[in-house]
């Protein structure tokens, strides 16, 4: 039975770690991937000591992220780290990328693969355009390399990286009041962080801003894709009832939202798209850095 020992000077390696930093995993969308990329030159290759050296998204984590551009142009961030697996025939060092999302070039946000939990062993390399392990010769964008002295990740030709030396996130510019510091409902009870599912089917996180008085602005994240998808609306009237666009890739989807009165704590509505109709509901999230 294998099992995975994790060298402690290098960093924990925990399966389930990567969903702890998917607020701000995903909130690193292409922008700011392209905005590291402009300020420095990238790298062909990066040993993990290095790899190490960077500064993590937030500061209860451990696991560090970086950028890449792929052999077909595409950009994408990981979060990676490295640990032995115990085999018959010893210790045998492995790269783990933790998570990771490839950007589709031609549409900003919307994803062309992404994947968590990936073992990649010396002399295999990765192709983050498909989400594949591949052999060494056979393409790829990343290959780890291990021996007594060094470990390292190189990137083949075409693929470039870049540290994401902690959060590239703007800080807050001024904290919203609390929803529940006042009675009744003001435009500025809708802005935050919600999880919300639609018909059960469509599940992510959207993130609301106001602006100018009763405009929303913001972005919702697909669970299932990570594609991330503008989305703007207003507050319409009574003040607790707010309607909602997402633009999707060949559609929009439009959203009439009814905010919970008491706490704010969650909102529901309904969904039109295509010329269906569905019910959704969403949760209030405490917003994370």
């Amino acid at each position: 039975m294998f099992r995975y020992l994790i060298l402690l000077m290098v960093a924990v390696f925990n399966i389930g770690g990567s969903a702890s930093i998917a607020d701000v995993f995903e909130q690193h969308t292409s922008q700011y991937l392209r905005r590291v990329a402009d300020s420095a030159d990238g790298r062909k290759s990066m040993t993990l000591s290095e790899l190490h050296q960077l500064q993590p998204l937030s500061n209860t984590e451990t696991t560090p992220v970086v950028i890449l551009k792929t052999s077909e142009g595409q950009w994408t961030k990981a979060a990676m780290t490295w640990a032995f697996r115990k085999t018959d025939n010893g210790l045998i060092p492995i790269l783990t990328i933790e998570r990771f999302v490839t950007y589709r070039d031609d549409l900003s946000d919307v994803t062309a693969a992404s994947g968590s939990n990936i073992m990649l062993f010396s002399g295999f390399s990765y192709d983050f355009d498909i989400g594949q392990v591949v052999p060494a010769d056979q393409g790829g964008d990343l290959t780890f390399t291990a021996d007594d002295k060094t470990k390292s990740i190189s990137l083949l030709e075409g693929a470039t990286v870049w540290g994401m030396d902690g959060s590239q996130l703007p800080e807050m510019e001024s904290k919203n009041a609390s929803p529940t510091d006042h009675s009744g409902v003001i435009p500025t009870d809708f802005a935050g962080i919600w999880n919300i599912s639609i018909d059960g089917r469509w599940a992510g996180t959207l993130r609301l801003k106001i602006d100018k008085g009763r405009i929303l602005a913001g972005t919702f994240t697909s669970n299932e894709t990570k594609s991330t998808y503008e989305v703007f609306g207003r507050v319409a009237s009574p003040p607790q009832h707010a309607k909602l666009t997402i633009q999707l890739d060949n559609a929009q989807q439009d959203l009439e939202t009814y905010l919970w009165t008491k706490d704010k704590s969650a909102m529901a509505g309904v969904s039109s798209l295509a010329g269906q109709t569905f019910g959704f509901y969403a949760t209030r999230e405490t917003d994370k850095k």
